[in-house]
């Protein structure tokens, strides 16, 4: 048997090797219930029969959520202008529902924040900005264990260099905003600094009272000298 011959022997061994492995994958994946166990969270993700990931590495038996459409879209703004970066949070001692997104319906770019009761009836609004910057964009929202709501994201100005973008964060029980909150300047931004793509989390473990409320949030630092 010369080396081509010895070479196709072995990867038709290696085929049929490999086809027995997948049967014995397949049978054992039947073998499980089929039954899918409701998500006490959401209802709206429900886990399906484990997935066998295969023998070959000893792995265990992977659970993936399987999506179902468990309602209709809700349109929140009813609006055709673009919203988009969005961002949402569930406080689950109240059951609101608080969201975020750049949202263009003003013209340029404010944050908007939604907040729900039910997850069909919404009210929107824009968040204040310092005086001094047009812009909004890139929110990030949580809530907190006192349930208070908090929301960050970036003011700035569209000019040269995209200066001046600056981290703020709001704040209101529940998420109740009226738009008239004056946010907390994290992070000023100037012509040599533009702070942007913020990200914020909220303490919440009863676990942890030292951290309980504490707000976090990271951005990105752009210097901008030599770059306008």
């Amino acid at each position: 048997m010369n080396r081509l011959q010895s070479a196709q022997y072995m990867g038709l061994s290696l085929v049929l090797m490999l086809s027995v492995l997948v049967g014995y994958d397949l049978a054992a994946a039947g073998s499980h219930d089929q039954g899918a166990i409701k998500a006490p969270f959401s209802g709206a993700v429900l886990f399906g029969p484990p997935q066998v990931a295969g023998p070959f590495r000893g792995q265990r038996p992977r659970e993936f959520p399987t999506v179902q459409n468990v309602g209709a879209n809700v349109n929140i703004t009813g609006s055709n202008a673009p919203q988009n970066e969005t961002s949402i949070a569930f406080n689950a001692s109240t059951g609101t529902l608080m969201g975020g997104a750049n949202d263009y319906r003003d013209g340029d770019s404010k944050i908007g924040l939604y907040r729900s009761t039910d997850g069909i009836i919404w009210t929107s609004l824009a968040l204040k900005l310092p005086g001094n910057l047009k812009v909004g964009a890139d929110p990030s929202v949580d809530f907190g264990a006192n349930d208070r709501g908090y929301a960050g994201g970036i003011g700035f100005n569209r000019k040269k260099g995209g200066s001046d973008g600056s981290v703020l964060v709001w704040a209101a029980d529940d998420a109740a905003f009226t738009g008239n909150e004056d946010p907390v300047v994290v992070a000023a931004g100037s012509n040599e600094h533009f702070h942007d793509k913020p990200y914020l989390a909220a303490g919440k473990s009863t676990d942890s009272p030292d951290t309980q409320n504490n707000v976090y949030i990271t951005w990105t630092d752009f210097t901008l000298v030599g770059r306008r």
